[in-house]
Formats: structure tokens, sequence, C-alpha cells
């Protein structure tokens, strides 16, 4: 949250700001505005942990009526 905060209210930012705030986060620069978008959202330190990515378990495609 210390990196990010200061970038949250800005409306355009530097490319080298950026960068240097992912390399203090140990990130590259396209995954450091992923969370910069997530932290902009939601400004709060939730935002910023690690989700999983893909289908709920047990998710269902088809269509009601081609399920057995």
């Amino acid at each position: 949250m210390r990196v990010l905060a200061p970038f949250a209210a800005q409306e355009f930012l530097m490319a080298a700001a950026v960068d240097a705030a992912a390399q203090e986060l140990g990130l590259r620069w396209a995954p450091c505005y992923r969370l910069l978008r997530r932290f902009r959202a939601d400004p709060t330190l939730a935002a910023s942990l690690p989700r999983q990515s893909g289908r709920v378990t047990n998710t269902c495609l088809l269509a009601g009526n081609v399920r057995r």
C-alpha cells in the first residue's frame, strides 16, 4: 500500500515512476499496472492480495437442457 497509494490519486502516470514502483515491489511493469488498477478500484490492503484465476469449482458450462 505504501508504494501504490501515491499513484492512486494521479490520473496520468509517468512510466519511469511505475517502473521504480514495480522494482520496489519485485514485479514487472504489467503486473504493477494491474495491481494499481485493482488498488484504485478498492483502496484497501485486500486489493493487493493474490487472487485465484480460472473458473469457480463445480461450474457447469452446459445449458440445463443438455445436462443429464
